[in-house]
C-alpha cells in the first residue's frame, strides 16, 4: 500500500482546537465519523500544543448501523501555550512557561480584554500589584509593562517559579518585582502589611480550576487597609462574602473574570 492509499471504510479524523482550549474528551470523540477502527487520531492544535497518540476506537457493525464504543480515552494532552506580553513597554515579548499542564496561563485574548477594562478605570498605571497563583507571572508582568510601579508574585510550584524568575530577569524588572515561593492563601494574609499602605493596590487571583477557598481568600484580603481591587478568575461565577462586591463580571469561554472591591465607607 502506497502512502497515498487508505484502507476502505476508514477515514482520517481531524479535531481542531479553537481559542487554545482543550475540549472535553466526549467532544473530541463526538467529532469522529463512522468507519473508524484503529486509525490514529490526529489532533491539530492552534498553536504551541503537543499531543500523544490516541488510543484505538473499536468499531462494530450490526448490519443496519455502525456503533462505536470508546475503549480508551486520549491518554494525555499537554498544552504548552505561547504566552506574550500584550501591550505596553514589553509588548510582544515572549514569556517562558514551565513544561506540563499544571500551569494554566491566562490566554492573550482574555488578558488583553481584562487589561483594557482595568486601564479604562485607571487601575493599572502607578499601582502596586500582587499576583497570587502567579504561574508564569503573565498578569503581573503585563501590569508592569503598562505602568504598575511594583509587583509581588506568589507561586509555590517550583517549575513555575523557575520560569517566573527567568521572565522577571529577561524583562529586566528585578528592581520592581519580588518573587515569593509560597502558598497563595498564606501570602494573602501576610502581605497586607507590606502593600496595604500603597495608594493603589491591584491583586490578581487566578487559581487552578476547582479552587474552593474563595471565601477564605477574600476574608484575608479584606484585612488589607486600604482594601485592594481584586481581579479574580474562576471556572464559574463567584459569590463573594461580605463586605466584598463584584463591580464587573464577564465570561470568556470557560473563564469568569470578576472585578471585586469593598465599597468605601
Amino acid at each position: 500500500m502506497t502512502s497515498t492509499e487508505r484502507p476502505l471504510g476508514v477515514r482520517s479524523v481531524v479535531v481542531v482546537f479553537v481559542e487554545n482550549e482543550v475540549p472535553a474528551i466526549e467532544a473530541v470523540f463526538a467529532a469522529v465519523g463512522d468507519d473508524v477502527a484503529g486509525e490514529p487520531l490526529a489532533v491539530l492544535p492552534r498553536m504551541g500544543q503537543q499531543v500523544r497518540p490516541a488510543a484505538a476506537v473499536d468499531a462494530r457493525d450490526d448490519g443496519s448501523r455502525r456503533e462505536h464504543r470508546i475503549k480508551c480515552a486520549v491518554r494525555s494532552v499537554r498544552t504548552l501555550r505561547t504566552v506574550r506580553i500584550v501591550a505596553g513597554a514589553f509588548r510582544g515579548r515572549r514569556l517562558a512557561s514551565p513544561p506540563g499542564d499544571e500551569t494554566r496561563p491566562t490566554t492573550d485574548k482574555v488578558r488583553e480584554a481584562v487589561f483594557n477594562a482595568l486601564v479604562s478605570i485607571d487601575a493599572v498605571h502607578g499601582a502596586t500589584v500582587v499576583d497570587l497563583f502567579a504561574g508564569t507571572g503573565a498578569l503581573g508582568l503585563e501590569a508592569l509593562s503598562r505602568g504598575a510601579v511594583h509587583a509581588t508574585f506568589v507561586e509555590r510550584g517550583r517549575p513555575a517559579v523557575r520560569a517566573l524568575r527567568d521572565n522577571v530577569a529577561t524583562l529586566g524588572v528585578a528592581d520592581r518585582a519580588v518573587v515569593l515561593e509560597s502558598d497563595a492563601m498564606g501570602a494573602a494574609t501576610r502581605l497586607g502589611h507590606r502593600v496595604g499602605s500603597a495608594e493603589r493596590t491591584l491583586v490578581f487571583a487566578d487559581p487552578p480550576y476547582g479552587f474552593d477557598r474563595w471565601d477564605g481568600l477574600f476574608d484575608a484580603l479584606a484585612s488589607w487597609d486600604p482594601a485592594p481591587l481584586v481581579v479574580a478568575e474562576s471556572g464559574s461565577e463567584l459569590a463573594l462574602p461580605a463586605p466584598w462586591e463584584i463591580v464587573r463580571s464577564k465570561r470568556y469561554g470557560r473563564t469568569w473574570v470578576a472585578f471585586c472591591s469593598i465599597p468605601a465607607k
